[in-house]
């Protein structure tokens, strides 16, 4: 039995005074006198302390049981600190099925209200319902997590439960994982090899407290394929080492985390299936008509593309859309590449009818900034190994990162995984690059390098080759409406088309060009802001017009505020894409947006823009 923080702060307040009522203690932790008198019973009778009382004047400590308080205090329970420590500590009593009998206990242990839990006991249900999972009282009137197996290991993975418990060795997993592969002479990037730790660790602690997967998954038959061959193999070895059986739908279920994966046989030929050649024509002809930026017949780019999506449709397809953790720097760092990249998730959303997590944008959006780093660059200089553990696209960008900044001073760089340096004969090298502990001999320099460069380095090299930005000066000349009334998104586009057409002596039915673009993926991309245009080029001169609405309205995937109706000019592609760029990452910064629909003002616009020019 270990103390709570309520219990550890009594025997503070004690320890601190000559001697201290139950009153006082009640007043110091805002408790009734009651709990306080229940708490000290508890250190007396549960935990031996002994705390002694003497009538008028209060509670007191011997000096002599300061040594055996000193031990309790190190064997003391953590207690979850704010809401989200407590929400994944709530799941994890769920999903362990030792869930406190009642509610009462629960806040005891936690010094915490029963309102506050409460609140929190509704969040998790919130939670528990994105999984298909619900909370019910059972007949010893306990909580109790209902739902599908396979459910409550999505849950336990997003939400590292049994992640950090000692019933298994990770390192042993891990090497079995790579082991295997290399046998089948297959390969995994570094990230992917964590996720299936992550999945073979709780399905051994799940099927050790006897909740085993015994039904097929959404009827996906991944029996006579590679990846159930390799997962078979996996636990095989893993069954000896822990005396633990994993049927045959266990089996499945670690193979299906294997598919969709970065999982490829070495030195193999690329191929695509037909439904992925088809979404790559259909989202390069969406970009192309999108930003102007025409990558139609780039070969590499396409094949480059074209893989990230083979194996992202099948995690799709699979319900194993996988976690990223650059997703924040990718957003902040790129935001025109994850602008193009949620444009391709609503068009992926259309042909599939589900919906791309913003997890998997972010893996869209490193492919596409391979195009805007500029795939054929120039080398000369030294020779680097970059070591990436996120994987071969992550790995590619960071590469041509690399290659843009210091194209004066590197003639190539070879890439790898943590594990696949191995393969290689170090000394061809001048320096090696690692984004993630490496631990090798060699005589070549290794380098720590930021994933997204030093930022002094950047800025230094940026102010050298700065230029104005012509794009501002789109911003400058836009349309502005402050208050547009429009009960939908239809009568919305009527509204500003004809605004548009009118400014623009536009002959062809403007409306008609927007409404076929949106029928191809939705506009409303970015937050609280849908981008319509037309489906092809109609004037010579960019024109942009900026509406913002007098009351929110429902596009297609999320509600609007500010609607911008963008007409790209045959004459002004370069300029554009500095506008998209500034555009893009005006649209990331929330705030921002949220300044500009409160103030309803273009100078508020060009004020916040100019900030970003400053910044």
């Amino acid at each position: 039995m270990r103390l709570r923080e309520r219990e550890i702060k009594v025997i503070q307040i004690i320890k601190e005074h000559p001697y201290v009522t139950s009153r006082e203690i009640a007043d110091y932790l805002k408790l009734s006198e009651k709990t306080v008198r229940s708490v000290i019973n508890s250190l007396i009778s549960d935990f031996g302390v002994a705390i002694k009382s003497k009538r008028g004047v209060g509670y007191y400590l011997n000096v002599e049981e300061y040594n055996k308080l000193e031990s309790i205090f190190n064997n003391s329970i953590t207690i979850p600190s704010g809401k989200e420590e407590r929400e994944i500590e709530l799941i994890k009593l769920f999903v362990e099925n030792c869930f406190p009998k009642s509610l009462e206990e629960l806040c005891d242990r936690w010094y915490i209200s029963e309102k506050t839990l409460s609140n929190d006991l509704n969040n998790i249900k919130s939670i528990l319902s994105k999984y298909n999972l619900i909370i019910e009282k059972n007949r010893r009137s306990s909580y109790e997590l209902i739902g599908d197996e396979f459910d409550i290991r999505n849950l336990c993975n997003d939400y590292g439960v049994y992640k950090h418990e000692g019933i298994v060795n990770r390192s042993f997993i891990r090497t079995v994982i790579i082991e295997e592969a290399g046998k089948m002479n297959c390969s995994f990037s570094d990230i992917i090899i964590e996720l299936l730790t992550n999945h073979i660790q709780i399905s051994i602690a799940r099927i050790k407290n006897g909740f085993v997967i015994n039904n097929p998954i959404d009827q996906i038959n991944l029996e006579n394929t590679i990846e159930f061959d390799l997962s078979t193999n996996i636990l095989n070895r893993i069954s000896k080492e822990y005396d633990i059986i994993f049927p045959l739908y266990e089996r499945k279920y670690i193979s299906y985390h294997v598919v969709g994966k970065e999982f490829r046989k070495q030195n193999s030929s690329i191929s695509l299936t037909d439904e992925t050649e088809k979404l790559v024509n259909e989202l390069l002809l969406l970009i192309n008509t999108t930003f102007d930026i025409d990558v139609i017949c780039d070969l590499e780019f396409r094949i480059a593309l074209g893989l990230h999506l083979e194996q992202l449709l099948k995690r799709i397809q699979y319900g194993t859309q996988v976690k990223n953790p650059l997703l924040n720097d990718i957003k902040f760092k790129y935001p025109y590449a994850y602008t193009m990249a949620k444009v391709a998730a609503t068009l992926i959303h259309k042909i599939t009818g589900k919906i791309v997590i913003e997890d998997e944008v972010g893996y869209i959006a490193l492919s596409l900034q391979l195009l805007l780093e500029g795939i054929n660059k120039k080398k000369r200089g030294k020779y680097i190994l970059l070591v990436c553990p996120f994987g071969q696209t992550s790995a590619n960008l960071f590469k041509y990162k690399y290659l843009e900044v210091f194209s004066d001073q590197i003639e190539s760089i070879e890439t790898s995984s943590v594990e696949g340096v191995k393969k290689y004969d170090l000394n061809r090298f001048d320096y090696i690059f690692t984004l993630a502990p490496l631990e090798i001999k060699t005589s070549v320099p290794i380098l720590n390098a930021n994933c997204f460069l030093n930022e002094t380095t950047i800025n230094d090299i940026k102010n050298r080759l700065k230029t104005d930005n012509k794009g501002f000066s789109y911003f400058e000349n836009i349309k502005f409406i402050d208050s547009l009334n429009a009960k939908d998104r239809e009568e919305a586009l009527k509204k500003i088309c004809k605004i548009v057409k009118d400014d623009n002596n536009i002959e062809d039915d403007l409306y008609e060009r927007v409404k076929a673009r949106e029928k191809i993926a939705s506009t409303d991309y970015a937050y609280k802001t849908a981008v319509p245009h037309p489906d092809r080029l109609l004037v010579d001169d960019t024109y942009i017009c900026m509406a913002i609405l007098e009351k929110p309205i429902m596009w297609e995937l999320q509600e609007v505020c500010i609607v911008v109706l963008v007409l790209i000019g045959r004459r002004d592609k370069d300029k554009v894409q500095e506008f998209y760029q500034l555009f893009a990452q005006f649209l990331m910064d929330e705030n921002k947006v949220d300044k500009l629909i409160r103030s309803r003002s273009k100078e508020k616009l060009l004020e916040l823009i100019n900030k970003m020019k400053e910044d």
